[in-house]
């Protein structure tokens, strides 16, 4: 699989959420989430998103939906970005491979 080194938001939503829950993505719903993906992995989304962007994960359906999720945590500032991630540009930054 190739990567970018940007988010594209639309490509992002068809692996995971429609349009329609993503405008409903509250900030309980993205708390309830986050927090289910890190029960399953053992880690946290904060340590999610630094190895994500480092290429230490694999590129299973899960990581990027959770990495979905985490990018509509920031939006909401349910999450605090990692240093350097510029979300007001829209996009957020994905791992070189």
């Amino acid at each position: 699989m190739g990567w970018s080194n940007t988010l594209d938001p639309s490509k992002v939503a068809k692996q995971g959420l429609s349009q329609r829950r993503i405008a409903r993505a509250t900030p309980e719903y993205l708390r309830e989430e986050l927090a289910r993906f890190e029960q399953r992995y053992g880690m946290s989304s904060e340590e999610f998103l630094k190895r994500w962007s480092t290429g230490e994960l694999d590129d299973r359906r899960d990581f990027f939906q959770w990495y979905h999720r985490c990018y509509l945590a920031i939006k909401q500032h349910v999450l605090l970005a990692p240093a350097g991630w510029d979300v007001l540009d829209e996009r957020l930054p994905r791992p070189a491979r």
